[in-house]
């Protein structure tokens, strides 16, 4: 039986008391208003009626409870069985949110608050705060007189409002888990039904197969958001809630991805859940893989040319703390540039970031915290980051601390973690220090980890619930506690090396075979980067633009020209677009500079380029920040391109931030520019052969 916390409160003091209490009394012991106690009251009354007690109130002295012995000590028993449940005002909205999106009709006010056992002047002051909030998605909340309230909005709003609902409340491992914790607090209970939890599991074996059949490698967290996106899609379809004809006309997006890539994945969710997709519902899954698809692309490079020298500045602010050098640590910069660059768009959005591990990374590393969090505020001064994310940009500077502590084992382990890249590199070092007889073979993340053949490992150690059998795998905290650490080494003996065939001629000979293939992917590896560096290094060129250009979108236009002149590109107008488009998103000027860093991908685009434009007149790109433009390096790259590739290019970006550089491009002649990239780009490649 549910009961809010308020209403316990009420009992146990009344249980406790040797007389009649006022109400006064006990909205002091609660600090509550003495109106609040008197409207909970009833449910104090109601919830006593099954124990046929009752509640005696005398005018002028108070209240009290009249019972035998008897039925008080069953109604003690009953208080420490029943499952409480205490809703936070955000708890309450979010639940007025979640019965607005699965109503058919206007929801009256004095029901909502029936339900929820508060006032009508409350829900009302709810329903304030949820007005601005559901505007930021396109959707209105109406109020209709005598009717009551409901939600109004085309059904793609509705659907994207339940996607940022559930990203602000859900983490995504409560999405592919079993928390039941969670699932007894009725909120989580609407929020699992709105995301289509139900059906999850189902889509992401669907998912899992086309993406096989696609090869599209999508990270993670793109991954995820595109199984939330469909399974909330797929749920709301088979409620009858489909997108309505001519919905979207007036969406414009654009995309790069062949047609059959779509055809391909609704053909399998269809034969699996039975549905007949509409056109419109066709378009609308075609959108949602074209921006995911997108989003991910974007994140691959260091784009941000901000964040990246504010995590420079981070960064040496902790390597003068701990004197060490980090300078060749790419892990490092790339890991914390693609978790901060989610993370901080998160809470920009106003999400609440959560970190379990937070008070065991405060406690392990608490010097570090204190550095990392200073360095934050200074060079992050108009963000404020909470303790929670914090922790998580600790765990990266941890790992990178203990990266050379790393001893040869001999069991092979397949780690998965959700918490980030950090916490798994953090994981991993932590590990192989403790227990050289470890070898971590890969990383991989939730859903790929029980589709990896078995011969590949010897045991899999994650940090989280994962959707298999339990006594697949180990799961360890990424700090490794002592417990965690009894489990392993129990394991590992017990289980991991028990297991182990002694190997036989065949066998040795099939590994040897493996190890040549691994060698052999290693060396076209090392091979498709430096083909990119020196293609690069070779086609860059310092390019001056004679005519004199009004704005942006001009001076774009003729470097598009000219980069189509060298055949390098087709279909200039839509590469310039591009570029426009992500200018619009965030300023692409590298800060305290007047240059900039424009670049995108495309299918349009025939090979990786890199040109440096000057421009004869400076041009103003942001009235705001006074920002003037007199030249800009121009980075395109192909749609398809190799993982290497796109290192190569993310290097290119991050070197934009040293102020050698910078004075090069400002004065420098394009052979001492070539130079130094030949330079950097020599170490890059030396470093990354240094760190395999």
């Amino acid at each position: 039986m549910n009961m809010s916390n308020r209403t316990r409160q009420i009992i146990e003091i009344l249980l406790q008391a040797e007389g009649e209490l006022t109400v006064g009394e006990i909205a002091q012991q609660i600090d509550v208003s003495a109106r609040t106690i008197h409207r909970e009251l009833t449910n104090v009354e109601q919830y006593l009626t099954a124990f046929h007690m009752e509640l005696i109130r005398k005018s002028g002295s108070g209240i009290k409870l009249s019972g035998s012995p008897e039925q008080q000590k069953a109604l003690v028993e009953s208080l420490s069985s029943i499952k409480e449940v205490d809703y936070t005002a955000e708890d309450r909205q979010l639940l007025i949110l979640c019965l607005l999106l699965t109503a058919d009709e206007p929801i009256k006010l004095f029901a909502l608050g029936y339900d929820l056992k508060v006032a009508v002047s409350t829900i009302t002051n709810d329903l304030n705060m949820l007005e601005k909030w559901v505007k930021k998605w396109r959707v209105m909340l109406v109020r209709k007189r005598g009717l009551g309230v409901v939600l109004s909005g085309t059904e793609t709003q509705l659907r994207e409002l339940i996607r940022q609902l559930i990203k602000l409340r859900l983490d995504p491992t409560e999405l592919i888990t079993d928390p039941l914790r969670l699932e007894e607090h009725p909120l989580y209970q609407r929020l699992f039904q709105l995301a289509g939890k139900s059906i999850m599991s189902d889509v992401e074996s669907t998912l899992w197969l086309w993406e096989e059949q696609w090869e599209s490698h999508l990270s993670e967290e793109a991954y995820t958001d595109l199984l939330l996106r469909l399974s909330i899609a797929i749920n709301r379809i088979r409620s009858r809630r489909s997108i309505q004809q001519g919905e979207w006309k007036k969406l414009r997006f654009r995309h790069d991805l062949h047609e059959s890539t779509t055809e391909l994945l609704i053909e399998l969710l269809s034969k699996h859940f039975a549905i007949e997709f509409t056109n419109e519902e066709k378009t609308y899954i075609y959108f949602i893989i074209a921006k995911v698809h997108e989003e991910y692309l974007q994140s691959l490079l260091g784009d941000d040319l901000m964040l990246t020298q504010a995590i420079g500045q981070i960064t040496q602010e902790v390597e003068r703390t701990f004197k060490v050098d980090f300078s060749e640590d790419r892990s490092l910069r790339d890991g914390l540039f693609h978790h901060m660059k989610v993370s901080l768009q998160r809470l920009s959005d106003g999400h609440v970031i959560r970190n379990p591990l937070l008070e065991h990374i405060m406690k392990d590393y608490d010097e570090l915290f204190a550095t990392v969090r200073t360095a934050a505020a200074r060079h992050l001064p108009n963000i404020d980051i909470p303790n929670e994310e914090i922790g998580f940009i600790v765990t990266h500077f941890g790992a990178a601390l203990e990266r050379s502590k790393q001893l040869q084992p001999d069991v092979h382990a397949i780690l998965v973690c959700s918490t980030g890249i950090g916490s798994s590199k953090l994981l991993q070092v932590r590990l192989q220090k403790e227990f050289p007889q470890i070898r971590i073979v890969d990383r991989v993340s939730w859903y790929e980890a029980s589709r990896i053949p078995k011969e590949r490992y010897d045991m899999i150690i994650s940090t989280i619930d994962l959707p298999i059998n339990p006594s697949s795998y180990l799961k360890v905290s990424p700090l490794i506690t002592q417990e965690d650490a009894d489990h392993l080494l129990a394991y590992i003996r017990t289980t991991a090396i028990a297991s182990k065939p002694y190997a036989d001629a065949d066998e040795l000979h099939a590994n040897s075979a493996h190890s040549a293939e691994a060698e052999l992917d290693q060396l076209m590896s090392h091979k498709i980067t430096l083909d990119q560096i020196l293609w690069i290094l070779e086609q860059f060129e310092v390019v001056q633009l004679e005519a004199e250009y009004e704005n942006l979108p001009s001076v774009l236009e003729a470097a598009c020209f000219d980069v189509q002149q060298k055949e390098l590109i087709v279909e200039p107008d839509l590469v310039k677009q591009r570029l426009l488009d992500r200018e619009k998103k965030g300023t692409q000027m590298i800060p305290g500079t007047n240059l900039a860093l424009f670049h995108t991908r495309s299918t349009s685009i025939l090979t990786s380029s890199l040109t440096l434009y000057r421009l004869s007149k400076p041009i103003e790109v942001d009235k705001q920040q006074q920002s003037r433009l007199d030249q800009f390096l121009l980075m395109l790259a192909p749609q398809s391109l190799p993982w290497e590739s796109l290192e190569v290019l993310s290097e290119i970006s991050a070197l934009l931030l040293e102020d050698e550089l910078i004075e090069l491009l400002h004065r420098g002649e394009e052979q001492s520019i070539r130079h130094y990239l030949t330079t950097k780009l020599h170490a890059f490649y030396k470093t990354k052969q240094k760190g395999e």
